[in-house]
């Protein structure tokens, strides 16, 4: 940076990477002519080298011309740098000190280098290796100049000493002529008042290199936006698309692999219509339920007996009223949706069982109602009220997606209760008392029965087309709704099929659909024998998947949309799947062109691109909200500054309310990039929409978008003097229009129909209000606190002393913009704040931890009424079977509330939950002996077998002592004491048992005391109330099943030669107290050896 400050000098500045003799002649050479390195008075050879190695940059020109430089002086030339005229005596009296103060500064530091060098060497260096006459000579020449320009300044300070306007302006021309002519030979011109304060009289390769990092960012965006532009000129995507079928010929395709259409006879008697069910519900009920379909053998199926054995054998359902009606009516309707619809047998059975684990639990839920309520439990209204419950919650989502797509005119959907034709399956109804067979009631539970079983053995037979749940909803849909349906007669293969085969659903229906998903990603299936099979992807997409390659999400959002897939579905012969009359969807389906109905390009809306753009596109408003705030912030700090002498408005404006509407300027910055962001992430399905509305809406939010622009320009136009209430004007409506913009990106995403498929869920207002509120505390404090860090970096900028564009005028940035200086004062600028902007961007996260601490704190508090001081001092674990016996075992502990302290359940509860934690081995004997009620039983054996056992009525028993008179009163029969652990401590005894003695009776163990922790912590809590026997629910998952081996053999742990096991110290090592606890247990036996630690 040569000649920037008053204390540094051309000779200081160089690189100390330049040997002396370069470092010399690149002085030489920066002090003559930046655009043209070359010395003065070098020879013609040089000079035409030179010239030639203009175009490299500097240090590149410099070690070249090292070797060319001649010990010739430079003579005089002509300079032309004027102070301006508008300058005040002050500022110009500033140009005098800044000017002479870099000439005495370089004049001194040039007589010292002089002083302590007495030989030539040095100079002999500097001159280009020539004679010492020739360094002699140069160092004459340096000290014309340094005498010359110290005389300038002496005429300029006395030019000053005057007092004149006239005095003062010559004395500045005087001073900047000495810095300028005198010693940088007419390179740099320093008449500025702020940062760079100088500027060089022309270009430099060093300016372009600064500028180098912009305009590689500048060319990456270009490159970016011009790279999707080709891609969707390449595709075709601009263009209106046409579906075209695949051209598959109907005898190729009857030979394709499991996805061939059937004969055109065979389809044609497969879709024979039945006709319409009627208007009258109960004739509905009977032709649907009752009379059509594949007729059924007057034999007992053997399918049927299995089912009902599972039901009325081995379920606890069994005893329920009504049971045997169900079961006779739910076996009958699996069986038979079997034999119509050609479903795996094991998967009927699977999910036959699935739904009587779904009935039992909701069976205790229904009654558990009647308990709430306290009114008596109506047992002959279970199983019919649990149906109800089991379709509301486990085809909520169906019934959600039914309905919209009914809504959709062209899908043609009839009502659920009168299109209910399930292929023609045969079965009956319960016969429940009470009830006709042709009432709404009825009606109902049949459609709710028939949805269950439909959706229940579709979705155990969809195997990783689970992963579409709207497809799934589909297939159901389009089954329940079809008629008569005969799947032997379009695939000529019985319908049960023999053991091990694929059903005819999997095979004919499924498997298509996966077919065209498999050769999506992957090429074929490996696999050796009885290994594993593994899917080897395509070559290109062993990394990621490409962009515009079709997913799940892609495929399951086709079937979100009815509008997309009721045109999207399309037949082998070019017709659409809904163009058909309802009944006769579902044989259709084998007729579909799944792969091109599935492709890509018909179904991307999302492009899955490895860029910055995805991260933008899906994060823009959170980008916005810190930008705007970061913004505002800097500008807060930053303050007004100060009258330009040139008359020029500065770049970020003058006044405080100007220098905010530049903030407005986000809105249409931001707009742009969410478009590109647009374009980058716009699948191929994504179509222009090119109705008048959506032309209309697009134009109005360009021109919304655009408006902030057109607004501070004429803001910046009226920010003269003079023109204050007009700038009031402008500034309001600048104001307005930014601020709807801007509430618009933050508060009012898209929400059209390409990018919402379902509605949102609705938000109560005492919620949102909650949220609002969090949020802009948060954001409020984060963005006080970051004032002052941005305040700091400002000052940090001041003490630099480096140029900040915001605060220069567009006459200065242009006299100076090919200054090195200023590219590297600039490119600092941005540094730091860039810096700062990705700092202020970044501690959100903690910011919000910090939130979320504090209100789970006061969540906490409100839990438990706001006892503070009964929670911080209370002893909770004293209090365990009090709570344990209110909350969990309310029924038996209010009767005698008033007689006990405690459960008489509660002793026989606890003692069992330490026999569990004895058989994991978390705690030994002598632990378990001091926590548990029965002292005399804590050593006895706690096995699987034990633990199984259910409590016995003596342990109750001796509960009830324990309860009703002490430890001290219990019965000499069997002794019973009440654990220390559950003797009330009063606050200063806690504290010193949990800070200086430790309690030797609190267990060691980490994991018990967490779970004696957790329960203390819970009891303290509301507890809901807790069910009541029998009827309480159990948790029913099905998830597929995975072979794992979890246990290891001695051979695997213990290898010949080798004299220890490193697997069994680890663990004796990782878990020392479970282990001797296991120990212990395990010495108890007699086959057990005690070897220490030999475990060979």
């Amino acid at each position: 940076r040569v000649g920037s400050g008053p204390q540094q000098s051309w000779l200081s500045s160089l690189p100390r990477g330049v040997p002396r003799r370069g470092r010399a002649v690149a002085n030489t050479c920066r002090s003559t002519a930046p655009s043209a390195p070359f010395c003065v008075g070098a020879p013609a050879a040089a000079q035409a080298m030179a010239r030639t190695l203009c175009p490299l940059p500097v240090p590149l020109q410099l070690c070249f011309l090292a070797a060319f430089a001649a010990p010739t002086v430079a003579e005089d030339t002509l300079f032309s740098c004027t102070v301006p005229s508008y300058y005040s005596d002050a500022q110009l009296q500033r140009v005098l000190w800044r000017n002479c103060a870099r000439v005495n500064a370089s004049v001194q530091e040039f007589r010292t280098l002089v002083a302590d060098n007495a030989s030539d060497d040095l100079w002999a260096y500097i001159g280009g290796g020539g004679s010492a006459a020739a360094a002699a000579k140069q160092r004459e020449s340096w000290s014309q100049r340094a005498e010359k320009a110290e005389a300038l300044c002496l005429n300029a300070r006395l030019e000053g000493s005057r007092g004149t306007r006239q005095g003062n302006e010559k004395a500045a021309q005087l001073a900047v002529q000495a810095w300028g002519d005198g010693i940088m030979n007419g390179v740099e011109c320093c008449t500025l008042l702020t940062p760079p304060y100088c500027t060089l009289t022309s270009w430099t390769s060093a300016t372009i290199l600064l500028g180098l990092p912009f305009a590689v960012l500048l060319l990456l965006l270009l490159a970016s936006v011009c790279a999707r532009g080709f891609e969707l000129l390449r595709s075709g995507q601009c263009r209106r698309r046409v579906w075209q079928a695949t051209g598959m010929p109907v005898e190729e395709a009857a030979a394709a692999d499991l996805s061939a259409p059937v004969p055109q006879e065979e389809a044609a008697s497969a879709l024979s219509s039945v006709g319409g069910l009627g208007a009258q519900i109960a004739a509905g009920i009977r032709s649907t339920f009752m009379g059509i379909g594949v007729a059924v053998s007057s034999t007992v199926d053997p399918l049927v007996r299995q089912l009902h054995d599972a039901m009325m054998e081995r379920s606890c359902l069994r005893g329920m009223p009504c049971a045997k009606q169900f079961a006779d009516s739910y076996t009958r309707l699996f069986s038979s949706l079997q034999l119509t619809f050609g479903f795996q047998t094991d998967n009927v059975k699977n999910q036959f069982e699935h739904l009587l684990s779904l009935w039992r639990s909701q069976v205790a839920m229904v009654a558990d109602r009647f308990y709430e309520a306290q009114l008596p439990v109506v047992e002959a209204k279970l199983l019919e009220e649990a149906i109800g419950d089991i379709h509301a919650d486990l085809l909520e989502g169906f019934l959600h997606w039914r309905e919209r797509l009914q809504s959709y005119a062209p899908a043609d959907l009839g009502d659920r209760a009168m299109s209910r034709r399930l292929g023609g399956a045969r079965w009956t109804l319960p016969a429940l008392p009470g009830a006709a067979v042709d009432s709404p009631a009825s009606a109902e539970l049949a459609t709710a029965m028939a949805e269950i079983a439909m959706y229940l053995l579709v979705w155990g037979e969809a195997g990783n087309i689970r992963f579409m749940p709207e497809l799934v909803y589909l297939i159901t849909e389009l089954a329940l709704s079809s008629e008569t349906l005969n799947m032997s007669a379009l695939s000529k293969r019985t319908p049960r099929g023999a053991d091990g085969d694929s059903g005819l659903f999997l095979s004919k229906i499924i498997r298509p659909i996966y077919n065209v998903i498999f050769d999506e990603w992957y090429d074929a299936v490996e696999g050796v024998q009885d290994e594993k099979d593994r899917k080897k992807l395509k070559p290109a997409y062993a990394a990621f998947l490409p962009p515009d390659v079709a997913n799940y999400d892609d495929w399951n959002e086709l079937f979100c949309d009815p509008a997309r897939f009721v045109e999207g579905l399309h037949l082998f012969d070019g017709s659409r799947l809904f163009e058909l009359p309802q009944g006769k969807r579902f044989a259709a389906l084998l007729q579909v062109d799944w792969k091109a109905s599935l492709k890509a390009s018909e179904t991307k809306t999302h492009r899955e691109v490895h860029s910055l753009w995805g991260v933008f596109g899906s994060t823009h408003r959170i980008w916005l909200l810190h930008t705007a705030l970061f913004a505002a912030g800097v500008v807060a700090v930053v303050g007004d500054p100060p009258t330009p002498p040139d008359g020029w408005q500065p770049l970020g404006g003058g006044p405080t309310q100007v220098r905010y509407a530049a903030v407005g300027l986000l809105v249409p910055f931001h707009a742009m990039l969410w478009f590109l962001a647009w374009v980058q992430l716009r699948g191929s399905a994504m179509r222009p929409r090119t109705s008048c509305l959506s032309v209309f809406t697009n134009a109005v939010i360009t021109v919304g978008c655009l408006a902030p622009l057109a607004t501070y320009s004429v803001v910046r136009y009226l920010a003269e003097p003079g023109e204050e209430s007009r700038l009031q004007a402008a500034l309001y409506a600048h104001f307005i229009i930014s601020g709807i913009g801007l509430f618009f990106f933050l508060f009012i995403p898209k929400t059209w129909s390409d990018y919402q498929l379902w509605p949102a869920t609705g938000t109560p207002l005492h919620k949102r209000y909650v949220r609002y509120v969090f949020w802009i505390v948060v954001m409020g404090s984060k963005w006080l606190l970051g004032t002052y860090i941005f305040r700091a970096i400002y000052l940090t900028m001041l003490e630099l002393d480096i140029a900040m564009p915001g605060g220069m005028t567009m006459l200065n940035i242009r006299r100076v913009m090919h200054s090195p200086t200023f590219g590297a004062d600039v490119l600092l600028w941005v540094l730091l704040w860039f810096a700062t902007y990705f700092l202020f961007l970044a501690d959100t996260q903690l910011w919000f931890t910090l939130a979320c601490a504090f209100l789970g704190a006061m969540s906490m508090l409100a839990q438990r009424g706001c006892a503070l001081v009964s929670y911080t001092f209370e002893d909770s674990i004293a209090k365990i079977p009090l709570r344990f016996s209110d909350k969990v075992l309310p029924e038996a502990y209010r009767t005698s509330k008033s007689k006990q302290s405690m459960s008489p359940s509660f002793p026989a509860i606890w003692d069992r939950i330490l026999e569990y934690m004895r058989y994991e081995d978390k705690m030994d004997n002598q632990v378990m002996s001091d926590l548990s009620f029965t002292a005399t039983d804590a050593g006895r054996k706690c096995d699987w077998t034990q633990l199984k056992k259910p409590l016995g009525l003596l342990s109750m028993q001796e509960g009830a002592a324990v309860g009703s008179a002490g430890a001290a009163d219990a019965p000499a029969a069997k002794r019973m004491k009440v654990p220390e652990l559950f003797r009330g401590k009063n606050p200063v005894e806690l504290a010193v048992r949990s800070a200086c003695i430790s309690d030797p009776q609190w267990p060691t163990n980490p994991d018990v005391q967490w779970r004696i922790f957790a329960l203390a912590r819970g009891l303290g809590l509301n507890v809901p109330r807790p069910f009541r026997a029998p009827y309480i629910p159990g948790i029913t998952v099905l998830i597929p099943h995975y072979g794992e081996s979890i246990l290891m053999l001695k051979d695997e742990l213990f290898k010949e030669g080798q004299s220890e096991v490193p697997l069994m110290h680890w663990l004796r090592y990782m878990y020392d107290s479970e282990f001797m606890a296991f120990t212990s247990r395990m010495q108890a036996r007699q086959d057990w050896p005690v070897a220490g630690s030999e475990w060979a």
